[in-house]
Order: C-alpha cells, then structure tokens, then sequence
C-alpha cells in the first residue's frame, strides 16, 4: 500500500519537474544563490521575519548581479536593483496580474 503512494509521489513530481523544465533550464543560466529542485531556497527563508525577508533580499542584490533568481518552493522570484529594470517589469503586459508577494511587500509601503 505504501509502495503505490510513493510511487504516486514519485510520478507527480517528475510530472511536475517536466512541465518545468523550461524555467529550471533558464533559471539555471541567472544569478543567484544554490537552488534545491522543490524545494528552493528555503534553507535561507524558512521561519524568517519580514525583516529578515528584506535583508536576504538586500543580500542578494549586492552580492549577485540584477536580476537575481531566488526560489521559495516551486515559485522562481526576480529581484531587479536597477530601477530601468523595475520599470520594464511594471510596465510589461505579461506581469499583468501580480503574485502574492505584492500582499507581502504593500506592508512596508
């Protein structure tokens, strides 16, 4: 019984893996920090204050080039410093709708 749940879990995740497999090949190519498959970043985030969410992201754009990749879970974010980057972001038709991290961030605006 066992063995059919993990193989399901095993099959889900492969699946899941090649339907990313484009934006892992490409994230693979941008700066940032090690990157665990699934799991992200989470040795550098998980269980840190908003406050400390910001310092890792003040981390990474002094010490990596913009754009920088960071991963929380199975989500790629880039974090741009330039503000022409910024803008293109912002103004681009693809960023039409804006991920959860807005809700994060509208706190310290």
């Amino acid at each position: 019984m066992w063995l059919f749940f993990l193989v399901i879990i095993c099959a889900i995740l492969l699946r899941h893996l090649w339907c990313k497999r484009e934006l892992y090949r490409l994230s693979w190519q941008m700066p940032g920090p090690f990157v665990i498959p699934l799991l992200g970043n989470y040795e550098t985030s998980l269980g840190v204050s908003n406050e400390g969410l910001l310092k890792i992201v003040q981390y990474l754009t002094l010490n990596f080039k913009t754009p920088v990749r960071w991963w929380i879970g199975t989500t790629m974010y880039v974090i741009v410093k330039r503000p022409e980057d910024l803008q293109t972001v912002l103004n681009s038709p693809n960023c039409l709708s804006r991920a959860e991290v807005y809700e994060f961030l509208r706190a310290f605006g």
